[in-house]
């Protein structure tokens, strides 16, 4: 017979387990666009994208090209904004390019602004090749498609829904790609 007291003990584990987790698993008819942190606001023209397209042409090989390739085609499956690489007829909106610096960041999305003027995403090989927190490939997947996410106007959003923007993720949750809950606030912002 069971040990009654135990295995009330792990129903109400898998019950509290279940309602801390829930927000990350709604469904998608449920989700909603979800506010930015603080004063942040998702904008059009604090993007790189070019709204006549509306595009983000990028260039530049990074040594976490695979990545790159895989967050590209999660962000732009979502439709209105293509991400596509620059050509020798384009003019780029976006650079991504790799440093190694020890200063605690894995990467960052930097915002130059100007129109014909280019932007960067910055990886940090120092947390992106192991022993680095983020060095396994989802731990890479969030870092890129959180930073693509700033390239097309996303802000940093609460812990308390799903999103690939969290300011700071969960230690060993990683979202590789665009929740429910980011695809709506891009559907907000891109329509």
């Amino acid at each position: 017979m069971p040990d009654r007291p135990a295995a009330a003990l792990a129903a109400a584990a898998v019950l509290a387990l279940a309602t801390v987790w829930a927000p990350y698993t709604a469904s998608a008819a449920s989700a909603a666009a979800a506010p930015c942190e603080g004063s942040a606001t998702e904008t059009r023209g604090f993007s790189s994208v070019d709204v006549d397209g509306p595009e983000i042409t990028w260039t530049d090989a990074t040594k976490y090209d695979s990545a790159r390739t895989a967050v590209t085609r999660s962000w732009a499956a979502l439709g209105r904004v293509k991400i596509i690489a620059d050509t020798a007829t384009t003019v780029n909106d976006l650079e991504w390019r790799d440093y190694s610096k020890a200063d605690n960041r894995a990467a960052y999305w930097e915002r130059h602004g100007n129109a014909g003027a280019t932007d960067y995403i910055y990886l940090n090989s120092k947390k992106l090749d192991p022993p680095g927190v983020e060095s396994d490939t989802n731990g890479r997947l969030n870092v890129l498609g959180h930073e693509l996410g700033h390239a097309l106007g996303l802000c940093h959003k609460s812990t308390n829904v799903a999103s690939i923007l969290w300011r700071a993720p969960k230690a060993n949750f990683w979202i590789t790609a665009p929740t429910d809950v980011d695809a709506a606030n891009y559907k907000g912002l891109w329509g």
